[in-house]
């Protein structure tokens, strides 16, 4: 008695294992009985067949006697073309045998399944006398007709679900060119757009009936099933489903498989170009967990964006993302506490944490303490007093990755809740964060408002000596050595008030650029007495070592105070009461208040580049610089209060608009019409 077990395959796909387990358990006691006149026959798929190894425990030499059924020669598949018709009264033309060998030979011989197909279509063309002939096989289309036509009818099987996920089965197994792939079985399931409880089990059974219909082909590797379509004649109705997007997002997966390729051979990640041409298509492009693994690398190790999708797919992505937060390029470091973001787990913690604490770059430092800022909100503060590896993070770096996450957002870092020497410090890291992230704008300005100074001071001292020379009625060379001295100390004059004024402005309000602008005037409040008092302290010493005078009432920290408070002032309340601000009205309104500061000034006996050439010049005899020419334009016969006041109040407006104009300049980038507050 012979039990013949077809298409034994099934029995490791479909059956539960109670099940198997007792059929093996059947099959061992009637094997051992050797009484028993049975003989066991089993015929199953060449890439399932490492599987019957389960039967062993019931019969131990299964593998001693196997018969592999290799593809028919040209003389078999002749036979089996033409004896089952004559058995059934029908009879093959030589001349369609021939061609029917001809269109499904190829290397490895003619497949079975592709001649069941092509001669059952041909029998059921036969005519009333049972002949089968050449014309038929060619009114058919031939095998390139025929057996697409059976891929039709074998996916009209399936429900609507089913059938899309097996369109999208066999679209992965071509190329974008056409051309037939092999994959490994289980790269088929991330292929589809099935996402459900039971996607690989449903693919699997899909491939199961596509295998029996003898549309795909499944073999074994290296322990491995790969699987393909059964013949090239699919290629061309199965690219026929496929839209211009498919095309395209299969070129982007045989990118891919390429880099796949040279990544397992040179350990060769994916180059820029390509990465540009891949991302775009994200999620579509379903890869595999090895793909994604590569695919992060790449991107981590190109220094791009990180997507969300991607780190959720790579298995290996914590791993691959705390190596790339060890490299020596910091571009690479940062993709990293992006991607760490991303997962947001305890490793990405520890992994923030150390990098906002003990990373050499300070970008990089940033970077992480505002990632770990907003992963752990008010708790990132009380991370970072956590050690690593053995090492306690001192005070002073505490305070400056504080600083940062306080600069990010204050509502993360609470100076009330620290030590009063760790606030300190965490205040005093904040300023610094500040001044050394923005120290390119500062300087841009504060150079911008240092020229503005000098131009106005040179206007000024120009005005000055015309004045002078005019009254005086001097002669021209006299004339113009007076123009020309009293132009070049406007100029130096105007220039280190317009550095001490616009420094301090745009330091100040960058170092408190959330809070009140106030905080700006302050800084040019600050600058301009700092300023103003060296260049006293200076200016003073040096007519004392030189000349043995020491002039009272030369410009100093009071003046250049006043004078910063006028300018920046007048800029500030410009810009809240004008809703639409315009940089000239800006400029217009620090001119305004450096012209009411002066004023002022010279009020309460304040003295500011005119008063200070008249002090001087009053410590030498017969100097040419004395003011009093020019108060007979004002009603005066010296250098008195009036005159005082009109000078004053011109050199304040020229200085107020050659400051705030030069920092407003500055703060236009060349041919852009974008303005941005001081």
């Amino acid at each position: 008695l012979i039990f013949f077990f077809d298409q034994f395959e099934e029995f490791f796909s479909l059956l539960s294992e109670p099940v198997r387990r007792s059929f093996i358990e059947k099959i061992g006691s009637i094997y051992s009985n050797e009484a028993l006149p049975v003989r066991l026959v089993f015929a199953l798929r060449e890439d399932l067949l490492a599987e019957m190894s389960r039967l062993k425990s019931a019969i131990p030499e299964i593998f001693h006697h196997e018969y592999r059924l290799n593809r028919l020669s040209r003389e078999q598949a002749a036979r089996a073309i033409s004896e089952p018709a004559k058995a059934f009264g029908c009879h093959y033309e030589d001349a369609l045998i021939e061609r029917l060998l001809s269109d499904l030979s190829d290397q490895a011989g003619v497949d079975p399944p592709q001649l069941q197909i092509v001669c059952d279509s041909i029998y059921d063309s036969r005519d009333s006398s049972g002949m089968l002939t050449l014309s038929i096989y060619e009114e058919l289309g031939t095998a390139s007709h025929i057996l697409p036509g059976y891929l039709e009818r074998v996916m009209n099987r399936f429900n609507a679900l089913d059938l899309q996920t097996g369109k999208e089965i066999l679209t992965a197994l071509i190329s974008a060119e056409g051309r037939r792939l092999v994959l490994r079985a289980d790269a088929l399931t991330p292929r589809t757009s099935s996402s459900v409880p039971g996607a690989a089990s449903r693919v699997g059974q899909l491939v199961e009936e596509l295998v029996a219909a003898r549309i795909v082909r499944l073999r074994n590797q290296n322990g491995e099933g790969w699987i393909e379509l059964a013949h090239d004649f699919l290629t061309a109705e199965v690219s026929r489903w496929l839209t211009a997007e498919e095309l395209e997002l299969k070129r982007a997966r045989g990118i891919i498989a390429r880099a796949m390729e040279n990544y397992l051979a040179h350990e060769l990640v994916i180059d820029a170009d390509a990465l540009d041409l891949i991302l775009p298509f994200g999620e579509r492009l379903r890869l595999t967990g090895d793909e994604a693994n590569l695919l992060l690398l790449s991107i981590l190790n190109r220094a791009h964006t990180v997507p969300l999708w991607l780190v959720e797919s790579a298995p290996r992505a914590t791993t691959l993302i705390e190596n790339a937060s060890r490299d020596t390029d910091p571009s690479v470091r940062l993709c990293a506490i992006e991607a760490a973001f991303l997962i947001g787990d305890e490793q990405a913690k520890e992994l923030l944490r150390k990098m906002s604490l003990w990373d050499e770059d300070l970008g990089v430092r940033k970077a992480s303490s505002i990632a770990l800022a907003d992963l752990f909100q008010a708790r990132a503060g009380e991370l970072l007093s956590e050690g690593h590896d053995g090492r306690e993070p001192g005070i002073f770096r505490r305070a400056v990755s504080l600083a940062m996450m306080r600069d990010y957002d204050k509502q993360f870092v609470k100076l009330a809740g620290l030590p009063l020497v760790l606030s300190l410090l965490v205040v005093g890291g904040l300023a610094w964060v500040r001044l050394r992230r923005d120290w390119r704008d500062i300087l841009r300005k504060g150079t911008g408002g240092t020229l503005g100074g000098s131009v106005a001071g040179t206007l000024g001292g120009m005005m000055l000596g015309l004045g002078l020379a005019v009254a005086r009625q001097s002669a021209a060379l006299e004339a113009s050595s007076l123009v020309f001295v009293l132009l070049s100390l406007g100029a130096f004059i105007g220039a280190i008030g317009g550095m001490g004024v616009s420094f301090g402005f745009c330091a100040a309000s960058r170092i408190a650029y959330r809070h009140s602008r106030l905080w700006a005037v302050a800084g040019a409040v600050l600058g301009g007495a700092t300023i103003g008092g060296i260049s006293n302290l200076l200016g003073v010493d040096t007519l004392k070592t030189i000349f043995g005078q020491k002039p009272v009432g030369i410009t100093g920290a009071l003046e250049g105070a006043v004078l910063g408070a006028g300018v920046s002032l007048g800029a500030v309340l410009t810009g809240k009461l004008i809703t639409r601000e315009r940089p000239w009205k800006i400029v217009a309104g620090a001119a305004v208040g450096a012209l009411f500061a002066s004023v002022i000034l010279t009020i309460v006996g304040g003295t500011l580049f005119s008063g200070s050439l008249e002090a001087v010049a009053r410590s030498f005899t017969h100097s040419q610089v004395t003011m009093d020419p020019l108060a007979f334009l004002f009603g005066e016969v010296r250098f008195g209060r009036t005159t005082q006041i009109v000078l004053g109040a011109i050199e304040g407006l020229l200085f107020g608009c050659g400051v705030m104009g030069g920092i407003r300049l500055a703060d236009r980038p060349p041919g852009s019409d974008a303005k941005t507050q001081a």
